[in-house]
């Protein structure tokens, strides 16, 4: 009787046990923040779904529930832009928002999201070490001292980018490796590296759902790729009348990317006029596309910086304009520079670089 009543007792604590960790829960601290409901959000191909919510009380968050398959968690909080991911299994998930950054402990796979993240993190602080090094130099007039950071400069990205790599190709059949190429595309990765890294995928991470988001979006980035026709779109002149790209005549044309609101290319206008001013004649045409919402203030920049040449925006600014989006336009100023064909031949140029492709393609 006694072995039957230990037997139903351990039993029905293995039972309590299994139940406990059925699910996820996640515990967190939040510095700082407002009382206010949390979303726990989940990406799928056509939508995004609320996986579950709470009330953030006092900065403290608690969020439990269940998922099948492992995969990214988005936390979304009140009052807070932009979401925190977090690799969701079912097990217990501890989050700590912070002054000085965001930590998250977890499974399996947080840790081999952490694992990227301090790999990325460590480069990325000697990067911005050596690039305020390098400001420095340079307002000092220290040419010398310049041109050798500008160096380790370039071979530090050359060993990030040899790291990250590495990384991929360790962890490339895992969703997490899916989800931080996701997030690496959309903020303006080349076509050509964009790809190298998809092809590290392994086919469990690109049968997840942020590898088939990958996967198309490297679809369309090979449709304004370099040596792609690129595609015709139409805009407004400053007047108001419909332009299009196709309407734009050269032996070799130029999309400049470009805002009234933008130092960097106020300040790049200048070698742009010299540019035009020299090549015109021998078939070069520009056409300026605008990420201004302003308008009298985009005809004014035009008018003050004597840009002579064809213009043309939606005035819906660079995150919502449509021909931003659709040439994976991140920054500006940004070029696109086009043979008579509207085929792509290089995509941001600029200063003696852009001038020294513009006489090649001019010969």
């Amino acid at each position: 009787m006694k072995r039957i009543t230990l037997f139903l007792l351990v039993f029905f604590l293995g039972l309590i046990a299994s139940r406990a960790q059925s699910g996820f829960r996640i515990t967190g601290k939040a510095f700082g923040a407002p009382d206010g409901e949390l979303l726990l959000l989940v990406q799928h191909l056509d939508r995004v779904d609320t996986l579950a919510t709470c009330d953030m009380v006092n900065c403290e968050f608690r969020i439990e529930g269940q998922v099948d398959v492992p995969c990214v968690g988005l936390i979304e909080m009140a009052g807070k832009k932009g979401a925190i991911p977090v690799m969701l299994e079912n097990t217990d998930i501890n989050v700590n928002i912070g002054v000085t950054g965001i930590f998250v402990e977890g499974g399996e796979a947080q840790q081999v999201y952490n694992q990227y993240s301090e790999l990325m993190s460590e480069r990325g602080r000697e990067l911005k070490k050596m690039m305020e090094e390098y400001k420095t130099a340079m307002g000092l007039q220290d040419q010398m001292k310049a041109n050798i950071l500008q160096k380790q400069i370039m071979k530090l990205r050359e060993e990030v980018v040899a790291k990250e790599l590495e990384w991929m190709k360790e962890n490339g059949n895992h969703f997490v490796a899916a989800y931080i190429l996701y997030t690496t595309v959309q903020q303006g990765l080349p076509h050509e590296e964009s790809k190298k890294r998809f092809d590290l995928l392994g086919p469990d991470a690109k049968a997840s759902t942020y590898g088939e988001m990958v996967s198309m979006f490297i679809d369309l980035q090979s449709k304004s790729a370099v040596g792609a026709v690129a595609p015709n779109f139409k805009v407004n002149t400053p007047e108001g009348t419909p332009i299009s790209l196709y309407d734009v005549k050269g032996k070799v044309k130029l999309i400049d990317f470009w805002a009234s609101w933008c130092k960097p290319c106020r300040d790049e206008n200048k070698n742009v006029v010299k540019l035009y001013e020299k090549y015109h004649k021998k078939g070069l045409e520009i056409f300026g596309v605008s990420m201004d919402t302003d308008a009298a203030k985009w005809k004014e920049a035009i008018e003050k910086d004597g840009l002579t040449w064809y213009h043309g925006s939606d005035l819906k600014g660079l995150k919502e304009s449509l021909v931003a989006r659709f040439f994976f336009v991140k920054a500006i100023p940004h070029t696109i520079l086009l043979d008579e064909n509207n085929r792509i031949v290089a995509k941001n140029l600029r200063g003696e670089e852009l001038k020294k492709k513009v006489a090649e393609m001019l010969k």
